[in-house]
């Protein structure tokens, strides 16, 4: 699941800049200053992401107190990314983008804290084996460029999409126990 909200998150990092040019045209100048919005944006819903998780865990439990928001933020990366791909304003899409952005962070308190609990004493190991498998989609970057020159921006956003859903499907099958 890990590996799959990073899918997004990669293609952010790494293609977001030639989308807000290529695809929005965007001036280059202006692209550098919306290209950061996401990152401010991500900034203030990863800490929201966060507190809602703890107090959901303290409330509900930790299964569901972790899967929650991340199922949620992972369906509303889903949703934002093509709303914001499909949007006829550039401004709306870069709103929409950053949402999306947001959402991927908004799951990260999640991720870190259901290792935790799964991992208990061997928390480093497991959050060791976490961020690497959540680092692999950042290998993926020539895949997306090919997607991009070979099928469009719009395919490519798509299968970030597409894997923000898998990941919230995978959250299903993470059993979170304290």
């Amino acid at each position: 699941s890990y590996f799959c909200m990073n899918c997004v998150f990669y293609m952010f990092s790494q293609w977001l800049f030639s989308y807000l040019v290529e695809e929005r045209g965007f001036a280059t100048l202006t692209s550098g200053w919306l290209y950061a919005l996401p990152f401010v944006v991500g900034a203030i819903l990863a800490a929201v992401g966060g507190l809602v998780c703890d107090v959901l865990c303290r409330r509900i439990g930790p299964r569901w107190g972790c899967r929650l928001p991340a199922i949620l933020g992972l369906l509303m990366v889903a949703v934002l990314l093509l709303a914001g791909a499909r949007s006829a304003q550039p401004y709306v899409a870069v709103a929409l983008l950053s949402l999306c952005f947001g959402f991927t962070q908004f799951t990260e308190g999640s991720f870190w804290q259901a290792a935790t609990f799964v991992a208990g004493p061997h928390t480093a190991a497991a959050t060791g084996v976490l961020n690497t498998g959540g680092n692999l989609p950042g290998l993926l970057a020539p895949l997306v460029g090919y997607i991009i020159d070979h099928f469009g921006w719009m395919p490519a956003l798509a299968t970030g999409s597409g894997f923000a859903v898998l990941g919230a499907v995978l959250w299903l099958l993470i059993r979170v126990v304290p």
